[in-house]
């Protein structure tokens, strides 16, 4: 009877957050939100605490690898798996990219849109202190964690902002030598189609691909590929297996295979694919520079 009633309540619940989305879009996405956090905590809550307890107590996580090692990270939960943010396996499909990114691109600012509790904003600014960042995020709460890890890590490039319409975009980006990094749930094809190529004439480009309404992942990503093949030079990642050895020569002997096994893993549920989109007129506005 309590798996019963239990299954009914979570079915009426999901109804109301539904229709919120539906008729109130920025309230109902807050609601399902909290949601996701609280299923977050129930999944990985009890992980997590052993996981800090074996590598990092009593001070607080870092980032052990990749891009961002060294960079100070939040303790609590966060929307999705925290270990492979702490282990700097987070995206590692993104790694080259990224290294492209800090060792041979110049920008004028960086936009990241959709940047849920930091990661990217904070790991960017460490590289790019005098670069301003804007960081959209839609959600309150990650907002509020973003700026706590901003203090965290001593930045203060970052200008932590909420929705950002099409059409702001477009001005912000407008004619700038700029990096954007779009993970925004599907919403990707609003913000890179043929109404924004003159915007993003001289932007570098990191989308994550998502299902969107009636279109397939596949589809989401055939639509930008499409709009950005005259302008920018394109390639798709794909998801790739971590290697296990490395990290684990940066971990305490107590933390078992099994045990880094899952802490690597991400629970997308599907296979991930991202676009890197390089500016072909890049070159020409960095000579201005």
């Amino acid at each position: 009877m309590k798996k019963e009633y239990a299954g009914k309540a979570k079915g009426r619940l999901n109804v109301i957050l539904n229709l919120l989305r539906q008729y109130f879009p920025s309230i109902g996405e807050e609601a399902f939100l909290l949601k996701e956090r609280r299923n977050y905590k129930k999944l990985f809550g009890k992980k997590q605490k052993d996981f800090w307890k074996k590598c990092f107590s009593p001070d607080e996580p870092i980032v052990l690898s990749g891009p961002f090692q060294g960079m100070r990270y939040l303790k609590g939960t966060v929307m999705g798996p925290p270990l492979p943010r702490w282990l700097g396996t987070y995206e590692q499909e993104l790694h080259p990219v990224l290294s492209e990114v800090i060792h041979n691109r110049t920008y004028e600012k960086i936009v990241i849109v959709g940047s849920a509790e930091g990661y990217y904003s904070c790991g960017l600014a460490r590289y790019f202190p005098e670069v301003p960042i804007y960081s959209f995020e839609t959600t309150w709460l990650c907002r509020l964690q973003q700026k706590s890890l901003l203090r965290k890590n001593r930045i203060t490039n970052v200008q932590v902002l909420g929705h950002l319409k099409t059409k702001n975009f477009r001005k912000l980006l407008a004619g700038s030598r700029a990096l954007c990094f779009l993970d925004i749930e599907g919403t990707e094809t609003e913000f890179c189609n043929e109404q924004s190529l003159l915007a993003l004439k001289y932007v570098d480009l990191i989308i994550e691909v998502h299902s969107f309404k009636e279109f397939s992942a596949a589809q989401v990503e055939q639509k930008i590929l499409n709009s950005l093949s005259t302008t920018h030079q394109v390639r798709v990642l794909n998801s790739e297996e971590r290697n296990l050895s490395k990290i684990a020569n940066l971990l305490p002997k107590s933390v078992t295979r099994a045990e880094l096994v899952d802490a690597v893993l991400e629970h997308r549920g599907f296979p991930q694919k991202w676009i890197w989109a390089k500016a072909k007129n890049a070159s020409r506005k960095e000579k201005n520079f």
